[in-house]
């Protein structure tokens, strides 16, 4: 005890006066008194004390027992009855409120100090308590992982912040019900003993691992499982990267391998085939194999040539680049054949564009390769679609971790197909006719922007077009760059 304040409501003079002096001499201060529930009510948020003292039978429309329920709910302050009532169903209605303690009229300075001391202890421990649990729950709420409570009828208690967001409102839910949440009807086990669960978000599917710990308990019934659910769509996700990274770098070696050993007897065929074509005269009806065959070899050189560029690896120069520079001039490049095939070409630009870091003959390569794969997609839009067939190329500066800027290939063809769209950058994996195409453009150009320090990345939706998006960093020379304390 340490000066608490106490507040008393009761409607007899006398008795509030005997009080006052017992609490003066226990050495408590006074907190203010009223006759009535509503009076106490109204001062209570003015004097702000530790306690209440409150008889039960009041007089007016709110007796003493309703006035103590209010009090509690607004304001969190413990009461302590004072009564000379032992009506069992009043005394039932008080318990219903929780009361600290009761105080038997006539009041004695030993009762009073007794439930003052009992009742201001155990608010001081609730207090902790409630915050020690708000703690603990801000913890758990801020946790990546979803954590469920469930009961031993297998209902769910509790639900985190995280498991809510993820999974909906779980609190009330059979356990059964909530597991029919997910994909799989029966989950996968693991090794260990975990769940393997999968939860479908319109195409994306998303992976989690479920562990339980049991707690017990001596209450009736036994005690509670804490669910935990670890989400593992990103680390799945990072894990099959590396693996295809690892696959790649072994598909790189052996296309290396191949090619050199194709080069030299393609190279000894194109010879004896140049030779024939000198000699073509005397082949009579036969005469135009040798330049067949130097075609079909030069188609095989071509390939070989791509083989090496994605198997070898980059080191070329980047310096300061003009990306519109760039585009312009992959677009007079191609232009012409954009017009023949009646496909608008818009090309817009932000002002003020920065220069990006980049290896300009490369960085055109690109351009060309995303134009001629957008301008081949719009070739294959059927006759009957309605609308012209357009291509709109744009570069504008995005700020994220660092300044990047992005260009973009939107065009309206039909899209690529939502099963095709995770394999368009694999190496010889391609939806062109036979011989229209080998399947390296894309993964070369990713091979060469990510060299670059950018990224390249393609968005569609089947029937309504493809976007691809190429992103350089800022070179640090230029003005957004230096702003953002990357050229020092």
């Amino acid at each position: 005890m340490a000066g608490e304040r106490v507040f008393i409501v009761e409607d007899d003079t006398l008795l509030v006066r005997q009080v006052e002096h017992f609490l003066a001499h226990l050495g408590y201060r006074p907190g203010g008194h009223a006759p009535s529930g509503s009076e106490a009510l109204a001062r209570l948020g003015v004097t702000r004390p530790d306690i209440v003292l409150m008889d039960i039978a009041l007089a007016g429309e709110m007796d003493g027992i309703e006035a103590a329920r209010r009090i509690m709910a607004a304001f969190g302050l413990p009461v302590i009855y004072l009564t000379a009532d032992d009506d069992p169903r009043t005394l039932s209605r008080a318990l219903d409120t929780s009361p600290f303690s009761y105080i038997q009229k006539p009041v004695t300075a030993g009762q009073l100090h007794s439930a003052l001391a009992t009742a201001l202890e155990r608010h001081r421990l609730e207090r902790r308590l409630k915050a020690s649990e708000e703690k603990l729950a801000a913890i758990l709420d801020a946790l990546p992982s979803g954590i469920l409570v469930r009961d031993a009828g297998g209902r769910i208690v509790w639900a985190n912040a995280a498991a809510v967001s993820v999974f909906g409102p779980a609190t009330g839910l059979a356990w059964e019900v909530f597991l029919g949440r997910f994909r799989e009807p029966v989950p996968t086990v693991t090794d260990s003993g975990e769940l393997e669960l999968s939860l479908a978000e319109g195409q994306r599917l998303r992976h989690f691992i479920l562990s339980e710990t049991r707690t017990f308990s001596a209450e009736a019934g036994g005690g509670q499982t804490v669910a935990i659910l670890r989400e593992e769509t990103e680390r799945r996700a990072l894990q099959a990267e590396n693996l295809r990274a690892a696959h790649l770098a072994s598909l790189g070696e052996l296309a290396a391998g191949v090619a050199h050993e194709i080069n030299n007897p393609i190279s000894g065929i194109m010879g004896y085939a140049e030779r024939l074509a000198d000699k073509s005269d005397r082949l009579e009806g036969e005469a135009h194999i040798p330049g067949r065959i130097l075609s079909e070899a030069e188609r095989i050189s071509g390939i070989v040539r791509k083989l090496l560029a994605f198997a070898r690896p980059s080191d070329s120069v980047r310096e300061p680049v003009d990306v519109g520079e760039v585009l312009a001039d992959a677009l007079s490049l191609t232009r012409a054949i954009f017009r023949r095939e009646g496909i608008d070409v818009e090309l817009a630009l932000s002002d003020d564009l920065p220069r990006v870091m980049a290896n300009p003959q490369e960085l055109q390569q690109v351009a060309i390769n995303l134009l001629t794969n957008a301008r081949q997609a719009l070739s294959a839009r059927p006759e009957e679609a309605e609308g012209p067939r357009w291509l709109s190329v744009g570069a504008s500066l995005v700020a994220e971790a660092r300044p990047m800027v992005r260009v973009s290939f939107a065009d309206n063809g039909q899209g690529v197909p939502a099963e095709v769209l995770p394999r368009i950058f694999e190496p010889f994996f391609t939806t062109k006719p036979k011989h229209e195409g080998t399947g390296l453009g894309l993964a070369i150009s990713l091979k060469l922007v990510q060299a670059m320090g950018g990224r390249l990345w393609l968005e569609s939706r089947e029937g309504q077009g493809a976007t691809a998006f190429l992103e350089l960093p800022v070179a640090p020379a230029t003005p957004v760059a230096s702003e953002l304390g990357l050229g020092t």
